[in-house]
């Protein structure tokens, strides 16, 4: 329920996050408020197991149950506090647009841009971009906002995103990066 300060306040079961806590606290009988969304709360949509909040800045933060990518987060199982979801379209081939093949705008590789995408390029699908010394002339330089060649997601992962464990094929070192 959101009240006119803004606030949101949560009560029932709490088996995937429902309620916003941060953690598993079972279940609440009364409301509770989601202490981490503060008094910027616009508007709220809610499904089954999963909640999102429209913040008054236009931020977007969803909750709950994940199996489907209803949070929009990484799929798979809950976030069990609000997270800002995935955006289609943000530069950032994020690991369950790569998986669900939904967002092409972020996930179409371009083998010989100098920036090696762990997410959808290797050294073995494109050494141009990324093996150091190959086509690509300019060095790794971590914090620049790019994954060079010779970058990794273990070695600057402000640059290369995440690593996430290989996702049935081979990523840039054995994992795949955002």
């Amino acid at each position: 329920m959101r009240r006119s300060d803004g606030s949101l306040w949560a009560w029932g079961y709490d088996n995937w996050g429902e309620l916003g806590k941060g953690v598993a606290i079972g279940g609440a009988a009364l409301p509770a408020a989601v202490t981490s969304l503060g008094t910027s709360v616009a508007e709220i949509a809610a499904g089954y197991a999963h909640t999102c909040a429209l913040r008054t800045d236009g931020s977007l933060r969803c909750w709950g149950l994940n199996t489907n990518s209803q949070v929009g987060a990484t799929l798979g199982g809950a976030a069990w506090a609000p997270t800002a979801p995935t955006r289609c379209g943000d530069g950032l081939c994020e690991l369950n647009e790569r998986l669900s093949g939904g967002c092409a705008a972020d996930c179409a590789t371009t083998c010989g841009d100098c920036v090696c995408d762990g997410v959808l390029e290797d050294a073995a699908s494109c050494p141009t971009d990324c093996v150091a010394g190959n086509t690509c002339s300019s060095p790794a330089v971590c914090g620049n906002q790019r994954c060079d060649a010779g970058e990794t997601c273990s070695q600057c992962a402000a640059d290369c995103g995440t690593c996430y464990p290989p996702a049935g094929g081979s990523g840039a070192n054995g994992g795949a990066t955002r």
